[in-house]
């Protein structure tokens, strides 16, 4: 057999991957040259993890060998120490030079539950809502179709996880939120931040990864799955969703960086959101260029994006963050013809999930939301089946109308019914019919 004097052996590094790993254990393999080292007698390996403490020992003759869970997100340090097992003539085993690597474990993939196909999230301006897929060609015609290196979006409004499903497979871009699709998100007016955008900031300001930041933030984040569940009750659950690099980080190098901060509240903690942000995105060495939106509309949004438009490239990195007000519906109907003049409606069977949400959110009714064409100035009386809950206003592309909840047959046959007030001969519609919530605040913990 063969035997050994002095050994120095040649690592590889831990990886970095470790939520694709196809091992259910974790395990570690060392190479050594030369590899008939293995097979020699008096050859072993003392192999150390530590991280504030030893976490685990060991002395193998094996290359590879399985380790305990290492905590995710979490630096630590493993040390290789040859051995030649052989006495050196006083009773002790004579040991060759240690190698020593730091390194840092992977991040768990970071959780998203996927809205039913019937629900909506959308994002709050001042004067109207802007749903998911509003807000995802507006990306598309404005970011996506100029040219960029990277996306980055950070929904702090409730229902944020809603946002994704239109997004989603937009290349090199990653989704954050505050919240899943049927939740509100938390902040509080007094400290002037939402818990969850203010964690994953000043991960941003440290420097790390995507994914870090990510994981860091949901741990942190005092109304998430880790933080004070009872005081008052209720949590949120921080979603992600990538489709891209995850590693990257807001520090690395690019052309030119540009964020969008838009909120379409003007409350003093979302304005504390946005000033927060927009000091550690300019600051060294991030250096992205910042435009801030407050108490914005859907024209003042659209106005910000064309702004970027002109300024896109394939080696920008672009980041959208919005706190402010969201909201949760479901689809009743894609249009209805409401003329002539009898009028037109739809049938529709409401399931009890926007229900759910909506008295989960403290909210006292739901609304019939629905859009009118430009230039069309003929209001109509709206019924839910024999009851009249509104008259719509022409001059607003979007109504809400508000209805109670006892109005409603949930799981059963609703009918909406349009009545124009003024004769029209030519068919007209009413379009993107849905019963939802109407912009929902974060909750104040204060």
């Amino acid at each position: 057999m063969d035997s050994i004097q002095k050994l120095i052996p040649i690592p590889e590094w831990p990886c970095d991957w470790q939520e694709n790993s196809p091992y259910e254990t974790p395990t570690v393999t060392v190479d050594v040259s030369p590899t008939t080292a293995w097979k020699a007698d008096n050859f072993a390996m003392e192999v150390v993890i530590t991280k504030d403490s030893t976490v685990f020992e060991t002395i193998t003759s094996t290359s590879t060998f399985e380790i305990p869970d290492l905590e995710p997100g979490s630096e630590y340090l493993l040390k290789f120490t040859p051995l030649n097992t052989d006495s050196d003539g006083e009773g002790s085993i004579m040991k060759g030079n240690p190698v020593e690597i730091n390194f840092e474990t992977a991040v768990p993939t970071p959780e998203y539950v996927e809205p039913p196909e019937n629900m909506k999230a959308a994002l709050s301006a001042s004067d109207t809502s802007i749903r998911s897929h509003e807000f995802a060609k507006l990306i598309k015609d404005n970011i996506v179709d100029k040219g960029y290196k990277q996306m980055i979006f950070a929904f702090g409004q409730c229902f944020g996880g809603g946002m994704f499903k239109d997004l989603k497979d937009f290349d090199d871009t990653l989704l954050k939120s505050a919240a899943g699709w049927n939740e509100t998100s938390w902040g509080n007016d007094g400290l002037g931040y939402d818990y969850w955008l203010e964690e994953l900031r000043k991960e941003f300001e440290s420097g790390d990864t995507i994914a870090k930041a990510d994981h860091d933030a949901h741990m942190n984040d005092r109304r998430g799955p880790h933080g004070d569940r009872d005081n008052p009750p209720g949590t949120e659950h921080p979603q992600g969703l990538y489709n891209g690099d995850q590693n990257m980080r807001l520090t690395d190098d690019a052309s030119s960086k540009h964020a969008l901060l838009f909120s379409g509240s003007d409350e003093q903690r979302h304005k504390g959101d946005i000033e927060k942000w927009k000091t550690t995105l300019t600051s060294t060495p991030l250096g992205f260029d910042v435009i801030s939106v407050v108490g914005g509309t859907k024209e003042d949004l659209k106005a910000a994006l064309a702004s970027i438009s002109s300024q896109m490239n394939s080696n920008e990195v672009f980041l959208f963050m919005s706190p402010g007000h969201g909201s949760e519906a479901t689809e009743i109907a894609e249009q209805v013809d409401v003329c002539p003049v009898e009028g037109g409606g739809v049938e529709f069977t409401p399931t009890t999930e926007i229900l759910d949400i909506a008295q989960d959110s403290g909210l006292e009714n739901l609304y019939i939301e629905f859009d009118v064409m430009d230039g069309w100035d003929i209001p109509y009386k709206v019924y839910l089946d024999e009851l009249l809950i509104g008259i719509s206003n022409p001059e607003v592309a979007r109504n809400a109308l508000p209805v109670a909840f006892e109005m409603i047959y949930w799981e059963d046959f609703n009918y909406l019914y349009f009545n124009p007030l003024e004769p029209c001969a030519d068919s007209r519609m009413i379009h993107d019919i849905y019963l939802g919530t109407g912009a929902v605040p974060t909750v104040n913990d204060e």
